[in-house]
């Protein structure tokens, strides 16, 4: 698996970098050149393609990791996330939720609403890394990217995760 990904027990890092070498190749086939301008054309390619679910999934991994275990056993527990919903998660499928699972969600949650609603906002804040990655500058612009960047990173902050009472 490749050093760093977000998911090193799923593989995810030996598709993002066979995908990375495949937009690599293409960039360089198209120019040779190894000027600035020239790979981050290769970059914006890897953030279209995967690098921006991977920055979503990052911030689920993030919150899930700094969640109390009690809030992390009731969610798996009361079969409010399932293991279809995490690999759905895992590979950046979470984006779109539907009417009818949120519903059967907040069903069976409902006792632990504060936890749902602290999902919820999780959830939100994968969405938004999501959709600022995906806003990486066309082009080479040092302030541009330095300016997204910026904007991006603060996704990846870990809220203070409260431990509920419950």
């Amino acid at each position: 698996d490749a050093a760093f990904m977000t998911i090193p027990m799923l593989g995810s890092g030996i598709a993002s970098s066979t995908l990375a070498a495949t937009l690599l190749y293409e960039v360089l086939s198209d120019n040779p050149s190894l000027s600035v301008d020239n790979l981050w054309r290769y970059q914006v390619a890897f953030y279209r393609e995967c690098g921006a679910k991977n920055c979503a999934v990052d911030v689920l991994k993030r919150w899930i990791l700094n969640a109390p275990n009690k809030d992390i056993r009731f969610l798996f527990d009361k079969r409010v996330l399932t293991s279809e919903d995490m690999k759905r998660a895992s590979i950046g499928e979470f984006v779109v939720i539907d009417a009818k699972s949120i519903k059967q969600k907040i069903k069976v949650g409902y006792k632990r609403l504060d936890l749902l609603i602290r999902v919820g906002f999780a959830v939100f804040r994968a969405q938004c890394a999501y959709k600022r990655a995906l806003k990486i500058p066309k082009e080479f612009n040092r302030r541009k990217i330095i300016n997204w960047e910026r904007q991006l990173n603060m996704y990846f902050k870990n809220p203070k995760v409260e431990e509920s009472p419950v």
